[in-house]
């Protein structure tokens, strides 16, 4: 046994900066790695960061479009839905709403009366129940256009007035754009046109 460990020694002695190369080459391939793996880590946080302020930007300029776009529709829509309102023609009222629910990402419009009852709804269920089962209260109290958002949703309501009588409440619910780099979206031509040209 004497002798084996003699010549293993021996063989040692003879080769040791063989083996401290070696070694160092270990532990230099180990450094490497381990390096590359954080880098490769915070790399990979670095774009994920990059990905969520661009999904944000790209989403509160898509608001911004929306909410100027639909503002503009209501403002044009409530004159219309006046008109045939002062007229007690809400059959008109219902073929207005027919045509624009067929527009992508309107999910309902609602007319209610100054009490807060629903006349006309594209979702009949809703007709003649109160406004508040179905929608923000506060919605009914606005003077003038007003726009929100609840999750992915835009609530934009309008008063309908004649004169200095409201004659009720306009709400149209439309569904929001949302960017989503790691998955495929669906944007409105419209809405990519004005980033385009935003740029």
């Amino acid at each position: 046994m004497e002798p084996t460990k003699s010549k293993f020694r021996q063989h040692l002695s003879e080769n040791k900066w063989f083996y401290i190369v070696l070694l160092l080459m270990f532990i230099l391939a180990g450094y490497l790695f381990i390096s590359k793996m954080i880098q490769a880590k915070q790399h990979a946080q670095e774009l994920e960061q990059t990905k969520t302020r661009y999904e944000e930007e790209v989403n509160k300029a898509l608001l911004v479009n929306a909410e100027r776009q639909l503002t503009l529709m209501m403002k044009t829509f409530v004159w219309a839905v006046r008109s045939s309102m002062l007229r007690d023609n809400l059959d008109e009222v219902d073929q207005y709403f027919v045509q624009l629910i067929q527009e992508k990402k309107i999910t309902d419009i609602v007319l209610a009366d100054s009490q807060g009852n629903i006349l006309v709804a594209t979702n009949k269920k809703y007709e003649g129940q109160p406004f508040a089962n179905f929608y923000p209260a506060e919605v009914l109290m606005h003077d003038d256009v007003h726009f929100s958002q609840s999750g992915d949703k835009f609530y934009i309501s309008a008063p309908v007035m004649s004169l200095n009588t409201r004659l009720g409440t306009l709400l149209v619910v439309y569904e929001a754009d949302r960017v989503h780099l790691d998955q495929p979206h669906d944007l409105h031509q419209g809405q990519v046109d004005t980033l385009q040209g935003n740029n």
